[in-house]
């Protein structure tokens, strides 16, 4: 190791000096990719026996340029009769029965290309790794000259022996442009006929990199392939990782009442699991289970009466393509008095017109906005306050107003917000100011209102210095006019409701030590979570700032006890590292008390996966991570013994992108971190020299984080849990939204909803297979279906069922007089709380 993890001079560059050798390659390519339908020509001419007859049997239409090429290269020849004749060699063939084989070797032609071999590794290279050998040599940093490790060429070797794959494929494409032939033509049918050998030296550059648990890490400089070749094989002891002993981990607790949920969950579902069989375990465990979760409901509530956590106003999840975002980040404008502020982390001079239209038409007389660039990458791209300016005037030109002014951030940003005046915030994934129209990339974002989000992220921006001393001016100005909150309170009617189902619940514990199960005991325990959902609604919340993002994922990733669901643009080795790797696949195993199935999931890529190349390496890197991931998950499944609960990987089969720029994670369908951040490719849009701003924001709301996950599932049909039905849950907690979210009719919710997946195949494909589930699972006709999946998304706490003149009933079928009276809402997130002041 160079440098000691504590050492201040990390950042300095390390100049590998890599000897090695220059080949120059005299290849030999025969191969003919129109062999087949050649040999189809010459045996049906060769039959017929003149150009008359062949024209005839082909119906006056025969492949004559097919022939013309066969006679132009010699193979055939046309004599003043008509008579087509083909050559000796041909003749040969067919009398072999070797006519294909033949003419495949035929094509192709003579050239020459260079290729470098390190003499670390022994692998072979395009010429284009010693470019900017000379450059760096000439830079300063720490120098490294290691011993060649692989023996060189000798000159007497031949060529024949050699693998002519491993030597040529770095530079197939330069043989197939050269030859007029397809790369993998090239490696199939050439030969290496001379190789000539000089002695050569390469320079490569890498940096230190100190992450937050205190592992120093190397990197490559400037993405050299050469650098990175050489780093993977590991054979310079000086570029090892180094961890310190002790990590120092940092903790993100959730809320009281949802520590509590968490606990009576466990308790209730073991019970079930003993009650039918599955496992066995002692009234006293179960007894003893039982009541740590009301001894930490009642510390919860005690604890929401005397502490003063910050908690939300509202907030609601958006999930959908930039226009979906920009549709929501107009709300936010609109709702401005005076003035607002748009950070985007990047611009995108194609796009501005649809910038300009958007604000134009959601900035409200009178009010001024600030647009900000974050441009994240600014160290390689050192023309981006001309950028800027020259995107600025793009707007001006499309009619954007002069109450908008555009500039770049003072510090490096990846971070994306909207904040209003009157304490409205968007806050997701998304860069609306280089976001394509027409894009299908999913794309994750919260509205927020909640004065104390909006002033906490412009006190952050202000103390960070991440703007001009003007723009800082402009947005502490906010802050005086932002909607005065007072601190809430849990109603003291919710308080006594608690206090009164613990009370009960304590009074069958006896007979639970007993061994009875009593299922009174199993109804008040889903009543508690019932009650402790609703508190919920108004969640407790913390911003994730810069250097937070990776302790934070991993303190909920160690926290999960059924499900990680996790949203990253790129997957790469510096984010999913074998540690994560491993933090993630022992959930299943360290999970206390585990009483459900563990599901991991991952949604991945914003490539379009029909568009994707097959020597894309970052996608190719990509996929072996998940591939790697999944598989870890799958061991503990396997390892699992008889009755044992699953472990789960989703996507199953796919190692595709999913269309998918979305950043987030979420655990056990309760926290949700949304960010800005690519929390599984580290530095992914800022370059590895970056220190660009990330900022997310933290919610322990078990609604929110459904609605998140379930609504990433719907639109991405790859990574679904078939046998599951969460993702319906929350289709129809988006429609009901969508209809207005207080007491709208069953029917008119069922009526968007079918809207919805009528414009969507593949919806519409999910749709009637979980219909079939459903009904068989139930034992219910196709009438009782809309009313069952209502009833149960309604017990995970998704939304409200009303009964207005009509009882609870256990089935009903969509033509009934009582579903029609049924209406559905959104939680409302006020109504288990009241303002201290009011108390």
């Amino acid at each position: 190791m160079i440098s000691s993890a504590d050492n201040e001079d990390l950042p300095q560059r390390v100049i590998v000096k890599v000897p090695a050798e220059i080949w120059t390659c005299e290849v030999s390519a025969s191969y003919n990719p129109n062999a087949e339908s050649e040999a189809m020509v010459i045996e049906s001419i060769v039959s017929a026996g003149s150009l008359e007859r062949w024209s005839k049997a082909h119906n006056g239409s025969p492949p004559m340029r097919t022939l013309a090429a066969l006679v132009t290269s010699g193979l055939m020849s046309v004599s003043d009769t008509g008579e087509v004749l083909p050559s000796e060699a041909i003749s040969e063939a067919i009398e072999d029965n070797e006519l294909i084989e033949f003419l495949k070797k035929s094509g192709g032609g003579k050239a020459e290309t260079k290729v470098v071999r390190d003499l670390l590794t022994g692998g072979f290279h395009h010429p284009r790794v010693l470019y900017e050998s000379a450059e760096l040599s000439k830079s300063g940093g720490l120098s490294l000259s290691p011993e060649p490790r692989v023996a060189r060429r000798e000159g007497e070797e031949e060529p024949s022996s050699m693998n002519v794959r491993t030597v040529l494929t770095p530079v197939k494409g330069s043989i197939a442009y050269a030859l007029d032939m397809r790369g993998k033509d090239v490696l199939d049918g050439s030969s290496l006929l001379g190789v000539e050998v000089q002695e050569a030296e390469t320079s490569v550059a890498y940096r230190w990199h100190k992450r937050q648990g205190g592992t120093v890490v190397p990197y490559v400089h400037d993405d050299n392939p050469l650098a990175q070749h050489i780093l993977d094989a590991k054979v310079i002891p000086e570029l090892e990782v180094v961890s310190e002993e002790n990590e120092v981990r940092r903790e993100w607790p959730p809320s009281p009442e949802l520590e509590a949920i968490a606990k009576l969950d466990v308790a209730r579902k073991i019970i079930r699991r003993v009650q039918k069989g599955h496992v066995s375990y002692s009234g006293k465990h179960l007894q003893t289970l039982v009541e740590d979760a009301l001894d930490a409901t009642s510390s919860a509530i005690s604890s929401l009466e005397m502490d003063d956590i910050a908690r939300l106003d509202n907030v609601r999840v958006v999930v959908g393509t930039e226009f979906e975002q920009w549709n929501s980040v107009q709300c936010v404008i609109n709702s401005a008095k005076n003035k607002c502020v748009l950070l985007s982390a990047f611009t995108h001079e194609k796009f501005a017109d649809e910038a300009a239209v958007r604000i134009s038409e959601s900035l409200p007389d009178g009010c001024e906005i600030l647009l900000l660039s974050g441009e994240p990458d600014r160290i390689n791209e050192p023309t981006f306050v001309e950028r800027t300016a020259k995107y600025g005037e793009k707007l001006s030109k499309e009619g954007m107003p002069k109450r908008a002014r555009i500039e770049a951030t003072k510090r490096a940003c990846h971070a994306k917000f909207v904040i209003s005046d009157t304490g409205m915030v968007w806050i997701g994934s998304c860069n609306l100011l280089s976001a394509a129209p027409t894009s299908w990339v999913l794309e994750s974002g919260l509205v927020i209102e909640d004065r104390g989000v909006a002033s906490e992220i412009i006190n952050h921006v202000i103390e960070e210095e991440w703007l001009s001393e003007e723009s800082s001016n402009f947005i502490s100005s906010m802050i005086d006019t932002l909607p005065q909150s007072s601190s809430p309170l849990v109603r003291n009617g919710v308080r006594k409701r608690v206090d009164k189902l613990v009370k009960s619940i304590k009074g069958g514990m006896e007979e639970l030590g007993d061994g009875n199960i009593n299922q009174n005991t199993l109804d008040r325990l889903l009543g508690l979570i019932s009650m402790l959902l609703a508190v919920c609604e108004r969640p407790q919340w913390s911003l994730v700032k810069t250097d937070q993002h990776r302790p934070a994922m991993l303190d909920l990733i160690r926290q999960s006890r059924k499900r990680i669901v996790i949203g990253s643009d790129a997957v790469r080795k510096r984010g999913l590292d074998l540690s994560t790797i491993r933090e993630i696949s022992s959930r299943p195993a360290d999970a206390e008390n585990r009483a459900s199935k563990f599901a991991v999931q991952v949604f991945w890529g914003r490539q379009d996966p029909d568009y994707v190349k097959k020597t894309d390496e970052e996608i190719k890197d990509a996929r072996a991570r998940i591939k790697l991931l999944r598989n870890e998950v799958w061991k503990y499944d396997d390892r699992r013994g008889k009755g044992g609960l699953r472990s789960q990987f989703l996507p199953q089969k796919s190692l595709d992108p999913m269309l998918t720029h979305c950043k987030f994670i979420s655990v056990d369908d309760e926290r949700l971190l949304l960010t800005s951040d690519n929390l599984l490719s580290f530095s992914d849009d800022e370059g590895w020299d970056s220190d660009a701003r990330e900022l997310g924001i933290l919610i322990d709301n078990p609604r929110i984080a459904r609605v998140m996950c379930g609504e990433m599932e719907l639109l991405t049909p790859t990574c679904r849990d078939f046998w599951q039905r969460g993702r319906w849950h929350t289709a129809v907690a988006s429609a009901i939204e969508q209809c207005g979210s207080d007491g709208i009719p069953i029917g008119q919710v069922m009526e968007a909803l079918i809207e919805r997946i009528g414009r969507v195949q593949q919806l519409s494909d999910d749709w009637f297979k979980m219909k079939e589930n459903m009904k068989k699972t139930y034992k219910i006709p196709d009438s009782e279906v809309a009313y069952a999946l209502v009833m149960e998304g309604a017990k995970d706490g998704l939304y409200e069922v009303n009964y207005p003149g009509a009882n609870p009933a256990k089935n009903l079928s969509h033509d009934n007089d009582k579903f029609k009276l049924i209406t559905l809402s959104v939680p409302n997130m006020k109504a288990s709380w009241e303002s201290r002041a009011t108390n």
